[in-house]
């Protein structure tokens, strides 16, 4: 987590620099930016639904998602409850194919499909039609995004991956009597080191880490002319 902390603060400035005019208007959008990926990462998961076109449209946001910086498709399918409905049902496909499983699952890929299409292309004409407001809107995602990343987090809601079962963890520390049970991790609260209670904090790792994500940013940007 560390290195993708220092590997986003520096595409933030990275990214940033580029922005060649900062009037209001690439202002006002890299605060809106902050503000809707910052918000993303706050909103506890609902539950999903196997309606085509609930599965059309979570398909064609979470490779929209995918496309643009600081944004996690991933992420934005548990928050519409849809992860807990596609894995499982691809997973249960690769290995017992069914008609009704291969329903879900292409109607989720063709939202996906056409949001790619759809998306990657009105990204490409705000490029070329507002370079500075679409460069501030992503560097505003990106620091937005941080919130999500920070180092030392304790979990606040899991997943169990096996059942899908929604577990409140209301101490907001380790998991007990977790055992050999797989589990993803929904929602947690961002704590200094001396807060983190699932072991060691490892600050000068976490430093470390950081430092050399952001030299990676920056040495790759060296080569790009």
């Amino acid at each position: 987590w560390a290195f993708f902390f220092g590997l986003i603060v520096a595409s933030c400035i990275y990214i940033g620099r580029k922005v060649t005019s900062w009037d209001i208007s690439a202002i006002v959008l890299i605060i809106l930016g902050f503000c809707i990926a910052f918000g993303i990462t706050l909103i506890s998961p609902t539950e999903g639904s196997t309606a085509p076109w609930m599965l059309f449209i979570s398909g064609a946001i979470a490779i929209s998602a995918l496309i643009l910086p600081g944004v996690s498709g991933s992420f934005i399918l548990l928050l519409m409850g849809m992860y807990t409905i596609v894995i499982p049902t691809l997973k249960d496909f690769l290995t017992s194919p069914s008609l009704a499983d291969f329903k879900i699952l292409f109607v989720f890929g063709l939202g996906a499909l056409t949001g790619l299409a759809v998306f990657s292309r009105v990204l490409s004409w705000t490029f070329k039609n507002y370079y500075n407001q679409t460069l501030a809107l992503l560097t505003g995602f990106m620091i937005g995004s941080l919130n999500k990343i920070w180092p030392w987090r304790n979990p606040t809601i899991i997943m169990d991956k096996e059942t899908g079962e929604i577990i409140h963890d209301q101490v907001m520390g380790r998991l007990q009597n977790a055992g050999e049970v797989e589990y993803k991790i929904l929602k947690e609260l961002n704590v200094l080191p001396a807060d983190y209670l699932n072991g060691d904090p490892s600050i000068p790792y976490v430093v470390i880490c950081s430092i050399i994500g952001f030299i990676i940013v920056f040495g790759l940007g060296k080569l790009e002319k």
